[in-house]
C-alpha cells in the first residue's frame, strides 16, 4: 500500500520491504476493525453486539437463540415504537416472517387478524412474533393468526401426479408451493 508512494530505488532495500509489510498488515487490521465497528452500529449487520441491541430495547438477552431470530426480535421492537395501527402491526409481523402478511382490522368486535399470505405453513419464529405483537397492541384487542396451507383444489389442479406425491411428507406438502 505504502510501497507505491516511495521512489523505485527503495524496492531492493530489505529494511524498507520489512517496514512496508509490517505497515500493510497494520493498515489491513485497522480497516477490518473500522468495518466491524460500522457493522455493529446497524442492526441488520450486527453479530458480536446483538446483546447490546437487546439491552437497548429492553429485550431479554438470549445467547442460545439463533442470531437471525434475535435480530428479527430487535427489528420488531424498533418498528413497534409509535402509534399502533394496522401498518404498525404489519411492519412488526413482517420483521419475523420474511414474507408478506395482511392485517385485517375488525373494529366492531375489537379484533385484528394477521394473515400470512406469501409463506405457507407456520413461520419458524412465530412465538417471538406473537410476543412482539402482544407488546405493541392494546390489551383489549383480540389477535388471531391465519396461516396459508395447500388446499385440495390446488393439489388437484397442480401438475403433480399421484405417483410423484410419494416424494413429499405430509408436512412438506402442506407448505409446498405448486
Amino acid at each position: 500500500m505504502l510501497r507505491n508512494k516511495f521512489p523505485s530505488f527503495y524496492e531492493n532495500c530489505n529494511t524498507m520491504i520489512v517496514l512496508w509489510d509490517a505497515e500493510d498488515k497494520e493498515i489491513v487490521d485497522v480497516q477490518s476493525s473500522i468495518t466491524s465497528m460500522i457493522n455493529q452500529s446497524f442492526i441488520g449487520t450486527t453479530d458480536n453486539e446483538i446483546a447490546r441491541w437487546e439491552k437497548i430495547f429492553g429485550l431479554p438477552i438470549r445467547p442460545s437463540v439463533p442470531l437471525a431470530d434475535r435480530i428479527s426480535t430487535v427489528k420488531a421492537k424498533m418498528r413497534g415504537i409509535g402509534v399502533v395501527n394496522a401498518a404498525q402491526i404489519k411492519r412488526t409481523a413482517d420483521a419475523f416472517t420474511n414474507g408478506d402478511v395482511d392485517v385485517i382490522e375488525k373494529s366492531p368486535t375489537y379484533e385484528v387478524e394477521i394473515k400470512f399470505v406469501s409463506v405457507r405453513g407456520i413461520p419458524p419464529n412465530i412465538e417471538d412474533a406473537k410476543k412482539a405483537i402482544s407488546t405493541i397492541i392494546p390489551a383489549h384487542i383480540k389477535v388471531t393468526y391465519t396461516y396459508a396451507y395447500l388446499v385440495w383444489n390446488e393439489l388437484e389442479n397442480s401438475i403433480l401426479s399421484f405417483d410423484s406425491l410419494d416424494t413429499y411428507t405430509w408436512n412438506s406438502l402442506e407448505s409446498a408451493t405448486l
